[in-house]
């Protein structure tokens, strides 16, 4: 390689991967309950797109003390046949286009200590 061409080559691929860093580092300042007001729509596409229904936020957004930094607590049901890939799949694709971490639980997941809790107050999306 020269010393003149970016190192993805000549297409401008070092720019792009150089904005795309620029425009993740500024979303992971970005509080999650921006990203769900901002996203709700989408987010809502992206769980139906995985065999998923019924999106609800919990957690640390639903009660309004999530700072930068903090996660997006979403709880799904399951379509009949979803895996554990497809809650993998939500998971990761919302966390790239949000730019904000993100779990994805199913109701079977939480604690049993928590779990009427959670469900009682969880809301959706």
């Amino acid at each position: 390689m020269q010393d003149d061409q970016p190192a993805l080559g000549n297409d401008g691929g070092f720019f792009v991967v150089q904005r795309l860093t620029l425009k993740l580092w500024l979303n992971k300042r970005m509080k999650p309950s921006v990203a769900l007001q901002v996203h709700r729509e989408l987010i809502r596409t992206v769980v139906e797109r995985y065999r998923a229904k019924n999106p609800r936020v919990f957690g640390s957004v639903l009660h309004g003390v999530d700072k930068e930094g903090s996660d997006l607590d979403l709880l799904v049901d399951p379509a009949q046949g979803a895996t554990l890939f497809d809650l993998g799949a939500i998971q990761i694709e919302l966390e790239e286009r949000l730019g904000v971490p993100v779990d994805v639980l199913v109701p079977k997941d939480l604690p049993l200590q928590f779990r009427d809790l959670v469900l009682s107050e969880a809301l959706p999306v």
